[in-house]
């Protein structure tokens, strides 16, 4: 075999054309599925912002909680401290790490199709 015969060349572009359909099929769900990212990421950056009211609000109730038992006498302390402490250290310890972002999708290059049509239809001299 010296060249590709025609029927080599018709099934190669036959396949180095459905390689292109399905990467422009790829792209484009690629670009609708990073633009759903990109609203998802928009809601954990909400409830991040939520997340942080809500440490601060635990704040404030431990430190009145605080005060409150900073107020009382040794007596009281030794009756109902323990559970007021138990108590701080459930707002204290509660976990509000933060939800991470959502990285965009990543797709590997589709230059198969390219690679394909590229090779020589000759032994090269």
């Amino acid at each position: 075999m010296h060249e590709l015969t025609k029927e080599d060349k018709d099934r190669r572009d036959e396949l180095s054309n459905r390689l292109n359909d399905i990467s422009n099929k790829i792209a484009t769900r690629t670009e609708a599925a990073d633009q759903k990212i990109e609203e998802l990421n928009e809601a954990i950056a909400e409830y991040n912002n939520v997340l942080k009211e809500v440490d601060k609000f635990a704040d404030e109730v431990v430190k009145r909680i605080e005060e409150y038992v900073g107020s009382k006498s040794e007596g009281w302390k030794e009756e109902k401290g323990d559970a007021y402490e138990d108590w701080v250290a459930h707002w204290s310890n509660i976990n509000l790490a933060p939800m991470d972002l959502i990285d965009e999708i990543t797709v590997d290059d589709m230059e198969h199709a390219e690679a394909l049509n590229e090779i020589p239809e000759t032994p090269e001299s």
